[in-house]
Parts: structure tokens; C-alpha cells; sequence
């Protein structure tokens, strides 16, 4: 999107840092398997995030826009609107996972802790609403 952004060798060095996982080379450890607890809340958390990913990705939209070059607008918008598309399919199908964990009590409990955790990074990041009128007034 960003043609020059990045010198050959700084993408060499990003790209050599992308784990890559296969079938003969992962680093699951069967021995180590979670509770039923812990997998609720990571995928609760997977759920939360995705959510905030789609948000992230349809406000900066009209950003990349207008940053990206003429000859490369359409490209952008595509990779962006496909990336939202994803995200949302992820978004479908991890609430599914929730949904079928069937203890509505536990998913309760998680989603109310990780929501409350996530506004106050949230507040942490951006500030406060005061702050956002004052930057677009």
C-alpha cells in the first residue's frame, strides 16, 4: 500500500520474525492442556478483539484513503475491506464457540471481567472523551 515504506532489508528482518507453524513443526504441548475456564476467557478475549480489530479497521479507512497514493487507492480499499471481512467471519465464529460453551454463567463472569479490562486500556490509550472533543473541535 505504502511503496518505499520500508527498506528491502528491514522487510527481510520483519518477514524472518513471522513464526511459522506446519503440521512437523508446531509448538503445541499436548501435556500442557487448558481448563475450560481458561480456554472461555481466551476465547472471549479473541472475541473482544476481533471486535475492536473490525472498529480499528473501518476508522481508519477513510486515513488510508487519503494517505495512499492515486495509483494505489483501490488496492488499499480492497485489502482493508477484505481484511473487515475477515474479521467479522472471525468475529461469527468465535461467538459460536462461546455460544456452544453452554455455561452462560462462566461466559457471564469473563466477558463482564475482560469488557471492563479492555474499556480501561481503552481509556488508558485514547484519554479521556473530554480530550477526543478537544482534538476535533
Amino acid at each position: 500500500m505504502f511503496p518505499g515504506a520500508f527498506a528491502a532489508q528491514d522487510l527481510a528482518r520483519l518477514r524472518s520474525n513471522v513464526p511459522r507453524f506446519d503440521r512437523e513443526n508446531d509448538s503445541l504441548d499436548a501435556d500442557r492442556l487448558a481448563s475450560t475456564d481458561a480456554i472461555i476467557d481466551e476465547t472471549v478475549q479473541m472475541n473482544i478483539g476481533e471486535v475492536r480489530t473490525l472498529i480499528n479497521q473501518v476508522l481508519m479507512r477513510p486515513f488510508v484513503a487519503y494517505l495512499t497514493p492515486d495509483e494505489n487507492r483501490q488496492r488499499a480499499l480492497k485489502l482493508i475491506d477484505g481484511l473487515g471481512d475477515d474479521e467479522a467471519v472471525h468475529i461469527e465464529y468465535t461467538a459460536r464457540l462461546i455460544e456452544g460453551f453452554g455455561n452462560r454463567d462462566r461466559v457471564a463472569h469473563f466477558a463482564a471481567l475482560r469488557l471492563e479490562e479492555f474499556n480501561g486500556i481503552t481509556r488508558r490509550e485514547v484519554g479521556s472523551a473530554e480530550g477526543v472533543r478537544e482534538v476535533f473541535a
